[in-house]
């Protein structure tokens, strides 16, 4: 074996360690994601901060299921049987949310997360077109968040926008990748905020007890997670760079060592 076989293994070998430095593994943060537990480890509570009248309710049925507060039919769900329901009635003009939410735990070291669901809303009562929504966001701990008082953390999808007819099927959101390597180490709170607004004059003209009913399954919540060789004690405490700058070295010598062995000839 000649001094350039040794270094491309070399190199090769190297090239397998850096790798194996950035693995990353995907971490499901949630728990009963699906309602099969029906709300066990879930939250529900309506917003403080700047409501206005009225009352929400959330219950897990079996899909499409019926839906407590206004008695009207689900969805049919994509995933599982389990289907969690929400509703509001708003009976003021002005804007409310009722919130279903799980504190999670962020992995230490976390760098990125993603939340998708399969999602429904439709509207019940009257409300116009664009006059309720479904937010999810991760929040402080330390109140129950607002659609329109609450600052996410690490941003809000706006997942769904309902429209002024029923829709009979779910449909499935993913939001954007969020950034969490500042909350990494941390609990947070991922709130579903069904949320509902109306005024006195243009869209949402105000319809007292106007309802919106949604609809939610198949919860999946990701955090990614760099990773650590499994053989990580065995392998020298040398940096990416060093590495990368070692190999290097030996590549040129191999090189030069080379040439100089060709002219000998």
């Amino acid at each position: 074996m000649n001094f350039t076989t040794i270094t491309l293994r070399f190199f090769s070998v190297a090239a397998a360690l850096i790798m194996a430095g950035n693995a990353q593994a995907q971490v499901q943060v949630l728990t009963n994601r699906d309602f099969s537990g029906g709300l066990t480890n879930w939250t529900l509570a309506p917003s403080t901060g700047g409501s206005a009248a009225g009352t929400c309710s959330y219950n897990v049925d079996a899909a499409p299921g019926t839906e407590t507060l206004t008695t009207a039919a689900g969805f049919n769900a994509l995933t599982g049987t389990q289907i969690a329901l929400g509703s509001m009635s708003l009976t003021a003009i002005g804007f409310r949310s009722c919130v279903l939410y799980q504190d999670v735990a962020i992995p230490a070291g976390a760098t990125t997360a993603t939340l998708s669901g399969d999602l429904g809303i439709k509207s019940v009562g009257g409300l116009a077109s664009g006059d309720q929504a479904i937010f999810i966001g991760m929040y402080s701990t330390a109140t129950v968040p607002s659609f329109n008082g609450s600052t996410a953390l690490a941003g809000t999808a706006r997942l769904i926008v309902g429209g002024a007819s029923a829709s009979p099927t779910l449909a499935t959101f993913t939001s954007a990748t969020w950034n969490v390597s500042t909350l990494a180490g941390t609990t947070v709170r991922l709130a579903i905020i069904n949320a509902m607004q109306s005024t006195s004059s243009g869209t949402g003209a105000f319809v007292p007890g106007a309802n919106s009913v949604i609809g939610a399954n198949n919860l999946r919540f990701n955090v990614v997670v760099p990773v650590a060789p499994a053989n990580a004690s065995s392998i020298p405490t040398l940096s990416q760079w060093g590495l990368i700058i070692l190999t290097t070295i030996l590549a040129l010598l191999g090189i030069g060592y080379s040439r100089r062995s060709s002219r000998l000839r």
